[in-house]
């Protein structure tokens, strides 16, 4: 199976224990109602907005990326992005990686899951207006 975007259901929103999930980052941020997910392999990745003021800090979107038994926190920035004849292209560069101890020998297959949701997710998730997206994936030095 690949990576799909879908709105979460309020059975999901259960089963998967996303309030639990939410409630770690409110009231500061705000998780998204949608997903990138594979089924199949367990595999999810939702944004989180970080809805701080701004004398706080700076505005850090983040993803919380479920990858079969727990959760890395990714952050990745868009350095470009332009239209092209119906269709989207996008660089996207990841910065940080918080990756649990008990994951850490899976790092690179991890890169590789968040490449492919990152692709599936385009230029919104379920709100996605471009009929092609192309993105070009890379990771910062030291990541």
């Amino acid at each position: 199976m690949t990576f799909e975007n879908a709105n979460i259901s309020k059975e999901e929103y259960v089963a998967y224990r996303l309030g639990e999930i939410d409630w770690r980052y409110k009231p500061m941020s705000n998780c998204s109602s949608q997903w990138t997910i594979d089924r199949e392999r367990n595999i999810h990745m939702r944004c989180v907005s970080r809805t701080v003021p701004p004398d706080m800090g700076p505005h850090d979107p983040f993803w919380l990326f479920y990858w079969k038994t727990d959760y890395v926190i990714v952050h990745a920035q868009v350095t470009e992005h332009a239209s092209q004849s119906n269709g989207w292209v996008a660089r996207t560069i990841l910065t940080k990686l918080e990756i649990p101890m008990a994951l850490k020998t899976h790092k690179q297959e991890i890169v590789n899951d968040i490449r492919d949701a990152m692709q599936a997710y385009g230029t919104g998730g379920v709100h996605c207006i471009a009929e092609n997206f192309q993105l070009n994936f890379s990771v910062a030095y030291g990541v």
